[in-house]
């Protein structure tokens, strides 16, 4: 036998098959470029050069991981499409007298052709727009110093290699069906599937449960490290609690329908209905997997461009004062330091404003309200880490309070003032550590103590009678000292008030300086330095939340494009009969229109569903960022659910006009 046989017949087979075929190709070249580009920006050694560049690099690491494993199991899953509509002409090679090793090859060689067909597309195509998608990056992040760019050869070998094993899993898992399916099975494979599913009522209910149960701790989340300790839990049972329904559930809503006499004994719905009972089996999973896929597109492009258009929100939540400083210890000398920091700021034409100063005792607690009890860095575990009565401590001498505030406030040794947020007690008394303290009155949180970290948890602050009580109440030992810094700062704030360009240059002089002036510097933080770190972290994101946008969409596309056409061909000969019996063209038209629209805009419907309840957690997430614009978070998920209907209603118009013609052929 011609040594060219086998791979004729699968070239052949490619070709005939071409409209299953070229979109599965289209995937997987899109899927090489995607991840070479990502891999590649991840891999360029400019990268650390940026401000941010660690976290921009884990950011388009993390990308770069996410497209590979997304990779895996999207091509390996739409590769069971395209075997499944292959069965009855593999099961037709078979009765005609080839053998299954004979058949085997003719796979292995549509499966070669179907890999360097990616490879030779995909890399060269990856390698020419890695430029542009670089320079889009650099523009995204505001970065304006030339960086670079080169072909990465990590990157293309291990595209090479991801999308080599991908391929090889499918011929395996082609090979593992074809040994397991006798001729005569593969002939009937096209059937598979149209004996009316059973009513799965227990299925249905964990369902429902599943379902339920995310949607409760979505909403009854109160807190961001509560959000963060709950939500992959919750994801995960909206996605069970979405499958199981999707495949169980739509079949028991459908046979309720049609014990429904008024509404099922119409010809526009008795069509419709059974024709889907009967078919909602296969369909089920390719439908729970869009509604999935689309509420990861929401969820990602709502976040990702709230997060790039709120970057100047987020300055200023993260920093209320320009510059804000801290020197550990209570023997400071504050004239001095102002003096120092004021004299600086006239070398570069600036005016320091809003200048406050003050002690400080910041620490951490764990409380119900009535006693706190106060944990030092070193005594911080994990399981503390995620308690939900963790507490943020500030603690200022009403010598600083009144100074600071304008008050004329008076306190007996053992009495405090307290400002207390969330649900926690601010009267009575309160018992810090091993102290106890009569609360005299409450106060409003003061503008001067604002360090951009209070929406994160509960707190309390607290104004104590003198300073020698913040020293007693400091528990930091040396050793923790000595490693984790003292928790009695001196802290002093201002703003800046001159040309960026000349604030910024002085900062980083401050950053010289001060280290060598000051052995006890606690640290120091300045908008102005961090600007560029926030464009690249939050561009980076935006990146990253585009990429994977829009390959989730593509993928959601050609699952949409694929269950059209396993319809179009199934329904092929069903409304052939149908005409036959007496339904005109037009009457035939109208059910399959219905028919579509009962099940095309199911999925996008639960992922509204889902963005709705999780509204709450992910604004919850977002505070992690220091995102507390809940307004315009709205405004980008209403603007994405906008934008990402026209795009699926788009999919819709053209995938039923495949859907149509099969039908009507």
């Amino acid at each position: 036998m011609n040594k060219l046989f086998y791979p004729k017949i699968a070239l052949s087979n490619l070709k005939k098959n071409a409209n299953i075929y070229v979109p599965y190709l289209i995937t997987a070249i899109c899927s090489v470029m995607t991840f070479y580009i990502m891999s590649s920006i991840s891999q360029n050694e400019g990268l650390l050069k940026m401000p941010g560049g660690d976290s921009l690099k884990m950011i388009m690491e993390l990308g770069t991981g996410i497209i590979a494993i997304f990779a895996v199991i999207f091509l390996f899953y739409t590769n069971s499409f395209l075997i499944k509509r292959r069965k009855k002409e593999l099961g037709l090679y078979s009765i005609l007298g080839m053998e299954k090793r004979h058949i085997a090859k003719i796979l292995f060689f549509e499966t070669v052709f179907s890999w360097l067909g990616s490879m030779v597309i995909g890399l060269p195509g990856a390698i020419l727009l890695s430029r542009l998608m670089f320079l889009l990056f650099l523009n995204v992040i505001h970065f304006d110093v030339s960086v670079q760019f080169s072909m990465s050869a990590v990157s293309l070998t291990q595209t090479l290699i991801l999308f080599f094993l991908i391929f090889l899993l499918t011929l395996i898992a082609n090979f593992w069906m074809l040994g397991r399916t006798k001729g005569i099975d593969l002939l009937k494979g096209g059937q598979v599937g149209e004996r009316e599913p059973k009513t799965k009522w227990i299925i249905t209910i964990l369902g429902l449960i599943a379902l339920s149960a995310g949607y409760y701790i979505a909403v009854t989340v109160k807190s961001p490290l509560q959000a963060l300790t709950l939500f992959f839990v919750a994801v995960l049972l909206v996605i069970i609690g979405t499958y199981l329904l999707f495949t169980a559930g739509s079949i028991v809503l459908l046979k309720i329908l049609r014990k429904n006499k008024r509404f099922y004994y119409k010809s526009k719905n008795f069509i419709a209905v059974s024709g889907m009972i009967y078919r909602m089996k296969q369909n089920a999973i390719g439908l729970a997997n869009i509604c999935i896929l689309s509420t990861m597109v929401l969820v990602i492009m709502s976040t990702t461009v709230c997060l790039y258009i709120g970057k100047d929100d987020l300055l200023d939540n993260r920093f209320p004062r320009d510059v804000m400083i801290d020197f550990e210890g209570m023997n400071q000398d504050g004239e001095a330091i102002r003096k120092n920091l004021v004299e600086l700021g006239q070398e570069y034409d600036l005016e320091l404003q809003d200048y406050t100063d003050y002690h400080r005792l910041g620490c951490i607690g764990i409380g119900d309200g009535a006693q706190i009890e106060i944990i030092t860095n070193s005594t911080l575990g994990q399981q503390d880490a995620a308690n939900e009565n963790l507490i943020i401590v500030d603690m200022v001498s009403l010598e600083d309070f009144n100074r600071l505030t304008n008050a004329s406030e008076a306190l007996e040794t053992n009495e405090i003032l307290v400002y207390a947020s969330g649900d926690l007690v601010s009267d009575g008394s309160l018992k810090l550590g091993d102290e106890s303290f009569v609360i005299k009155g409450t106060i409003s949180y003061p503008e001067f103590a604002e360090t951009g970290t209070e929406s994160l948890l509960d707190s309390y602050f607290i104004v104590v009678s003198n300073k020698e009580i913040l020293s007693n109440l400091n528990y930091s030992s040396e050793d923790v000292k000595n490693k984790y810094g003292d928790s009695l700062t001196y802290t002093c704030n201002f703003n800046l008030e001159g040309s960026g360009k000349d604030a910024l240059a002085y900062v980083k002089e401050l950053k010289k300086v001060l280290p060598n002036t000051y052995e006890n510097l606690g640290g120091l933080q300045s908008r102005h330095s961090s600007e560029d770190v926030f464009y690249a972290i939050y561009g980076g994101f935006l990146f990253l939340g585009i990429f994977l946008g829009a390959l989730f969409t593509m993928a959601m596309v050609l699952i949409i494009y694929y269950k059209q056409i396993s319809e179009g061909f199934d329904d092929n000969q069903r409304f052939k009969i149908m005409q036959q019996v007496g339904l005109s063209r037009r009457e035939v038209k109208g059910t399959i229109h219905r028919q579509i629209i009962m099940v095309f805009f199911l999925p996008i419907l639960g992922a509204v569903i889902h963005i709705c309840f999780a509204f709450g957690v992910i604004s919850e997430l977002l505070q992690m960022f220091s995102m507390v614009n809940t307004q315009l978070f709205i405004l980008c998920t209403i603007g994405t659910v906008i934008i990402f209907g026209i795009i699926y209603a788009l999919i819709y118009l053209w995938t039923a006009k495949v859907y149509y013609k099969l039908v009507q052929a």
